[in-house]
């Protein structure tokens, strides 16, 4: 598959979209200074395989039943910096030029 394939999958599969939930990406991503910078380093080498590895792991997750991993999104209002725990990442719009 090619990178920009990938990309689009992770995207659909593992942002943070569901609305009763913090962190919840907005509508219109792709405008998002962070969605183009994780877009940018998915087409290196190094994000195109990390990517890849979250693809292939969201089949044995899915597979045993398990929560996948989230990418989360704050907009900066709440005060929240970029962090991440066992299965997410928290971005702010300014990511990565903010401190985590």
């Amino acid at each position: 598959m090619s990178r920009q394939t990938n990309f689009k999958e992770f995207v659909k599969v593992n942002f943070e979209h569901e609305i009763s939930n913090p962190g919840v990406w907005p509508d219109n991503i792709t405008g998002l200074p962070v969605y183009r910078k994780l877009k940018r380093y998915s087409e290196t080498s190094y994000g195109a395989a990390m990517i890849y590895r979250v693809l292939q792991d969201n089949k044995k997750t899915l597979k045993h039943n398990r929560a996948l991993f989230k990418v989360r999104y704050d907009d900066g209002l709440t005060g929240i910096t970029p962090q991440g725990g066992l299965n997410f990442i928290l971005l702010t719009k300014n990511f990565p030029n903010s401190r985590p």
